[in-house]
């Protein structure tokens, strides 16, 4: 069975729909239509404990597994496997990140037909998504989207989209404990499908 994306690519929210009255850096990438392999921005917790925004590969490896420790990071990795994962979910929780974006495109099957279907949640507006992100030293800093659990296999209708965070909830999916942010989205994050 061939593995479905969850999510094909979104649009990432302007830096001043982010940060007001801020110019975008000269390097920083003009496209906002992001698919695995670019660069994105995302908010997450620094080592001194300081929140801060940063610009990082979306992961592009398809064939990873989420229990294998030698295994690359996914696009997206289903909240599920997030929550009952082995050591490498466990280490990736601790690395949470809130990806701002305005629009997703998640693949839509009819009959035999792959295609896909832009998603806006807010009309004009950002929302967050949820994410984990992982530095190590032999490649640069990358993150992945975290999604329902639609989109599992190719007997899916419609995959599940990115777990969309309340603004209330950003600093719980951050900061908190995991089991404590994992109950929270279960109680107050949306996803659109």
């Amino acid at each position: 069975m061939r593995r479905i994306g969850s999510v094909l690519g979104y649009e990432q929210a302007s830096l001043d729909q982010v940060v007001p009255d801020t110019t975008m850096p000269s390097d920083a990438p003009q496209d906002r239509l992001m698919r695995p392999g670019n660069l994105g921005l995302i908010l997450h917790e620094g080592a001194n404990g300081t929140l801060a925004f940063d610009w990082m590969h979306w992961s592009q490896a398809e064939k990873a597994d989420p229990a294998d420790d030698r295994s690359p990071l996914r696009p997206t990795l289903a909240l599920s496997d997030l929550a009952k994962g082995g050591r490498t979910a466990r280490k990736l929780a601790k690395r949470r990140c809130v990806v701002p974006l305005v629009r997703y495109s998640i693949p839509v099957r009819d009959g035999d037909v792959w295609s896909h279907r832009w998603i806006t949640p807010a009309s004009g507006q950002m929302v967050c998504a949820a994410g984990i992100w992982l530095a190590d030293r032999s490649e640069s800093p990358r993150f992945a989207l975290i999604t329902g659990d639609g989109g599992r296999s190719a007997e899916s209708e419609v995959a599940a989209g990115p777990l969309l965070l309340a603004e209330t909830d950003l600093l719980t999916w951050l900061r908190a404990p995991l089991k404590d942010a994992l109950s929270g989205l279960g109680r107050h994050c949306s996803h659109s499908s």
